[in-house]
Parts: structure tokens; sequence; C-alpha cells
């Protein structure tokens, strides 16, 4: 997904997204509102939107690339599946809301 004028907040935005959720994705949100106002960019993107993007992409070569240097920190796939989902992966016991929104699991819980 290419953004215009986003390349200094999407870089590596798999890895920090998760710990600055709430109060720096909003800033970086109304700064982009502010950017796209006074015509510093042509298209207004939200941050979470951004955010689903790149780790659906990155999602997608871990899954499908068992040489990927982060294919093992994938959860073991289930045995047999009664239910469908998006993937074939057990899904982790979590406890903490931080646990939750680190990469592996964003993606698995969504």
């Amino acid at each position: 997904m290419n953004i215009p004028g986003l390349p200094l907040f999407t870089y590596a935005i798999e890895v920090w997204a998760c710990a600055y959720y709430g109060k720096y994705l909003s800033q970086i949100d109304r700064f982009c509102k502010r950017a796209l106002r006074y015509d510093y960019t042509s298209k207004y993107t939200p941050i979470t939107k951004v955010i689903r993007a790149k780790d659906r992409l990155l999602w997608d070569k871990i899954t499908t690339d068992s040489t990927h240097p982060l294919h093992k920190l994938l959860p073991p796939q289930r045995p047999r599946s009664l239910r469908k989902r998006g993937h074939p992966y057990t899904l982790p016991r979590v406890r903490t809301e931080r646990y939750k929104r680190c990469f592996v699991n964003r993606c698995l819980l969504i």
C-alpha cells in the first residue's frame, strides 16, 4: 500500500503499532488530516487502516514462506478444523491487552 507522505510513520509499523495504540496513533491521524487540509498530501488514510494493510502484507509473507525468519514465531497448526478461520493455527491464551496487541497475536485474533 503506497501512502503518500507517510514513510516516516509507516516504517516498521508492524513492530511499534502495538505499543503506541492510543495516544500516539491519534496524534499521527491528526497530523495527517492537517497535512491534507493544507495540501501537503492528496490523500488521507487513517493510521489504523495503514496498520491493518501492513500487518496483512507481512502476515501473508510469513505464512506462505516457510523459510521466512519470523515463520518460527507462528503457533502450531490445529490438528483439525471444526470452524473455518482465516488461518489454521491454534489461538494463544491471551491474558493481557498488551500481549493481545503484539504482531502475531494481532494477526491471529483478527
